[in-house]
């Protein structure tokens, strides 16, 4: 018996590490790689709305395929530049398979393609012109496919991505421009923010019309019952929030530019039943029949 406690508690810890984020290594730069500056793509000014709000998409190599120009003045840079020394089984392109390289103006977004060929947990890191790291877990891949998400390009010079799931991937590098004609940066009132808040629980997760997109004490959101993210506004959306004991759904319309908050609740209790007042019967008086003779008592 003591064997198998033993087990399931060595098993229970292997499952953890295997499913805690990993630590990436530091991309070598842009400049250090000789990479050329790519000219600005033809983006978009904001994802469809259609894939608005999720943080990954099920798609196909075909769809990565085809989002390439029709004719290109040059060829796409397809260098695969990989972590040394680790395993890099995924496949990452921006902003079409094969190329591993973009350019777009400030603002502008950019379709990423993933060719995932593991399961689990799927982090995404990105490394800014300045050094900043930021790294989040976007969704659980239950099985390997191709994926899609999209780049953002909220600062001007080289950004780098890269992405793990069971394994990582090569890098991508985008260039943002800092100026000239291109698609300005979406104004808050198109999408709807919505803030889910509970006094009673930490660390549940959200879903946003079935797909993961963070919860309390994820990807660097504080462990404090609060987590905070934006939907496409003027579209109904179903936000379901798991946490320990159950979970909580709710579908309706969210529109452009308002904040909504979902408070997440202790569940609730029975109040104890008022005791029942007795009242006294009235006392009850005999009256003698007509025609009745009183009983005699003897003496």
């Amino acid at each position: 018996m003591k064997r198998i406690f033993i087990s399931i508690v060595l098993l229970m810890l292997l499952s953890a590490g295997a499913w805690a984020q990993p630590t990436p290594s530091t991309p070598p730069s842009a400049e250090s790689l000789g990479l050329q500056t790519p000219q600005p793509s033809e983006g978009a000014g904001a994802p469809p709305a259609s894939e608005s709000g999720q943080a990954l998409v099920a798609t196909s190599e075909a769809s990565a395929k085809s989002a390439a120009p029709m004719a290109m003045a040059v060829a796409p840079d397809t260098k695969m530049v990989v972590p040394p020394g680790v395993s890099t089984p995924n496949l990452f392109y921006i902003p079409y398979s094969p190329s591993t390289t973009a350019g777009c103006n400030l603002g502008q977004w950019l379709p990423m393609w993933l060719d995932v060929r593991g399961s689990g947990p799927l982090y995404s890191y990105e490394w800014y012109p300045n050094g900043r790291l930021v790294s989040q877990q976007l969704a659980y891949v239950s099985y390997p496919g191709w994926q899609k998400m999209w780049f953002y390009g909220d600062a001007p010079g080289w950004h780098t991505l890269q992405y793990y799931c069971n394994g990582w991937s090569n890098y991508v590098y985008a260039y943002v421009y800092g100026g000239g004609p291109g698609p300005v940066p979406p104004t808050p009132s198109c999408q709807a923010r919505i803030v889910v808040s509970s006094p009673y629980m930490t660390g549940f997760s959200v879903y946003v019309d079935g797909a993961y997109v963070g919860g309390d004490g994820r990807g660097g959101d504080p462990l404090d019952g609060y987590y905070s993210f934006n939907v496409a506004g003027n579209q109904a959306h179903t936000i379901k929030v798991v946490y320990s004991g159950g979970t909580y759904t709710q579908t309706k319309t969210y529109y452009c530019g308002n904040t909504y908050t979902l408070t997440i609740g202790s569940p609730s209790t029975p109040s104890p039943s008022p005791p029942i007042a007795i009242q006294p019967l009235p006392p009850v008086s005999i009256q003698p029949l007509p025609g009745d003779q009183p009983i005699a008592t003897p003496y």
